[in-house]
């Protein structure tokens, strides 16, 4: 992911200098899959080689393959870059271990295994209520939000290394890199809903482990494909996204699309 990262700003340089071959060129972008999207039509959209796009996401065979809410790289035209790290959907789900690549993939796409829904035990399909992960109330990128309404996430701002906690009490299926999530924790809650905890600094809470609602399960960051530090926060119910923000108390705010942590404006300054 650093590399990944280093390969963006050197495509940023490499535009802003004079003379530069790559001037006028784009930096890495990222997007999120959407249901029915093919790689041949999300190449097209972006104008750039749909082989690009396979090799810079380590996609399976042609990329047919892809599933909607991940977020993929789209390599700038004739730049190629250091793919991030990728798993697959396992052909036997039952040969999953908790806290494996699989494991992660899988929850983003299917609903838990009967196994992962014994360990974090019986409870309502979906939590009457969520806690909030970190400190802030606000939402700078919410659910639905972005181009073509395909965010489907929480961006909530949050400075690097703040804890972070699990929003209600679960089983630990997943903590490490994964993919452009970074560092990501991800919890199946009793009756099996999930939540994504990403681009965390690092995590704390070891896979295979239960949690209690307002446990740490990790710091913030900025892993992975961020543009600035904050809590990229999912939630997937059979298998599919879903919206947290109703089930967050106190109610949310919204931070007009800015996703990155603010540091608060001393009152002294505030009547300048």
């Amino acid at each position: 992911m650093q590399s990944l990262q280093r390969a963006a700003c050197m495509a940023a340089i490499l535009a802003a200098a004079p003379g530069s071959a790559l001037a006028h060129r784009p930096a890495p972008r990222v997007y999120e899959i959407r249901s029915g999207d093919t790689v041949s039509e999300i190449a097209e959209r972006f104008e750039v080689d749909a082989e690009a796009i396979v090799r810079a996401n380590q996609l399976e065979g042609d990329g047919s393959r892809i599933l909607a809410g991940e977020e993929i790289v789209i390599p700038a035209d004739g730049v190629e870059i250091e793919s991030p790290q990728r798993f697959r959907l396992p052909a036997d789900p039952s040969a999953m271990v908790p806290g494996s690549g699989e494991m992660a993939v899988w929850l983003i796409a299917r609903p838990p295994t009967k196994k992962l829904l014994r360990s974090a035990g019986r409870g309502p399909r979906v939590p009457e209520t969520l806690r909030w992960p970190v400190s802030s109330r606000r939402i700078g990128r919410g659910f639905g939000s972005g181009r073509e309404g395909r965010h489907f996430s929480l961006d909530i701002p949050a400075p690097m290394g703040e804890r972070v906690r699990a929003a209600a009490g679960g089983y630990v299926a997943y903590a490490g890199p994964f993919r452009g999530y970074g560092n990501t924790v991800i919890l199946v809650h009793p009756g099996g809903a999930v939540t994504l905890y990403a681009h965390l600094t690092h995590a704390t809470a070891p896979p295979r482990r239960r949690v209690r609602r307002g446990d740490v399960i990790g710091r913030s960051g900025s892993t992975g494909l961020s543009r600035g530090p904050h809590l990229h926060f999912g939630m997937f119910v059979d298998g599919r996204p879903f919206d947290p923000a109703p089930l967050l108390r106190p109610a949310p705010t919204y931070n007009g699309g800015r996703y990155g942590y603010e540091p608060p404006v001393a009152a002294a300054e505030t009547t300048k």
